[in-house]
């Protein structure tokens, strides 16, 4: 059997956090946080920004394009499953 391989965005991988559920691998970055289904070898980005925190159905985090000086912690959800 082959093994999945899935082919990630060119993104700064100096600072990353891999977690895993029971079907789920998600990936944070420094500015990033992906995710893939164990069975696929497609990945979802999630959110862009400075991540705070993370489970598998939420995230803490500082989006990406906040204006200058805009501190507000913004907290993402999602459902994940197929």
């Amino acid at each position: 059997m082959e093994p999945n391989i899935v082919e990630l965005p060119n993104i700064d991988f100096s600072e990353k956090e891999i977690s895993a559920t029971d079907d789920t691998i998600f990936i944070k970055t420094k500015d990033t946080l992906l995710f893939f289904y164990k069975k696929d070898s497609l990945y979802h980005t999630i959110l862009e920004g400075k991540i705070l925190a993370f489970g598998k159905n939420y995230a803490i985090y500082i989006p990406k394009n906040a204006p200058q000086g805009d501190k507000k912690i913004w907290r993402a959800d999602w459902k994940i499953g197929r």
